[in-house]
């Protein structure tokens, strides 16, 4: 059950800081590890545009994110549609990086 109620204020308050930075209501977003146990953010409903607006806005190339060792997109489907990296730390490091918020700190409390 605990489990269960972190997963919603994490996704509540991830989803709250991401639409900060996106001109569409975002109305879910939510890490997710893969079962190669690369770190993501899935935001819903519009994924694909939420990171294309996101890569030009804060990261052009994902070049931060690569240099946290994530993995980054061609173009879809021939890879990932978001930089996928080897810890929630590197993602959220990027996360803060790109934007300046250090609020995404929060998120490794949960």
């Amino acid at each position: 059950m605990r489990n269960e109620v972190v997963k919603v204020i994490e996704s509540e308050l991830l989803r709250d800081l991401l639409s900060q930075y996106y001109d569409r209501d975002i109305e879910e977003a939510m890490f997710i590890r893969s079962s190669a146990g690369l770190w993501w953010i899935r935001v819903m409903p519009e994924h694909q545009d939420f990171w294309e607006s996101f890569e030009r806005r804060f990261d052009p190339g994902f070049r931060v994110a690569k240099k946290l060792k994530a993995k980054t997109r061609g173009t879809a489907p021939f890879g990932p549609i978001c930089p996928e990296f080897p810890s929630a730390r590197n993602l959220i490091a990027w996360l803060c990086l790109c934007t300046g918020d250090r609020s995404f700190l929060w998120t490794l409390l949960l």
